[in-house]
């Protein structure tokens, strides 16, 4: 009985808080790269009270950052490869994992009525971090001429 009540009182709290929907983690990982998708993914967890998960999402999300441009710095010059392809690939790989980790967390927060964030707001993030992002690339780029 007194496992219920906690249940009871955790669910009640979470449907009080906001997530974002999985079309609007896609959409802006998109535009925001995998550094938003992690943060995004973050705050659902934080939702959930998973805090835990919601460390790692962030940390995830740097490394891919990391991964995913040291990889596109790797592409040869003589590969045309259309600007819309890699941001498609890493958008819908999110939305696959986001979908198999807390899909079901998430459909149940929608169908039982809580509140969610509208695209809006995602899209926002992603103008944010697709910033922060190309400010660190530009950092680096500063850096790396001044050390050759």
């Amino acid at each position: 009985m007194e496992a219920e009540t906690i249940e009871e009182v955790f669910y009640e709290e979470a449907i009080t808080q906001k997530i974002y929907t999985l079309n609007s983690i896609r959409a802006a990982t998109f535009f925001g790269g995998p550094l938003v998708a992690g943060y995004l993914i973050s705050e659902n967890y934080r939702v959930f009270n998973e805090d835990k998960k919601s460390k790692l999402a962030i940390v995830y999300g740097a490394i891919a950052t990391i991964i995913l441009f040291g990889a596109i710095f790797m592409i040869p010059d003589n590969i045309n490869v259309p600007t819309y392809i890699v941001p498609l690939i890493y958008s819908w790989l999110t939305y696959l994992i986001v979908q198999k980790l807390m899909g079901g967390q998430m459909k149940m927060h929608v169908t039982s009525g809580g509140p969610v964030f509208t695209i809006w707001r995602a899209l926002l993030v992603a103008l944010i971090g697709a910033a922060v992002t190309l400010a660190g690339v530009f950092v680096v780029i500063f850096i790396s001429g001044f050390i050759r």
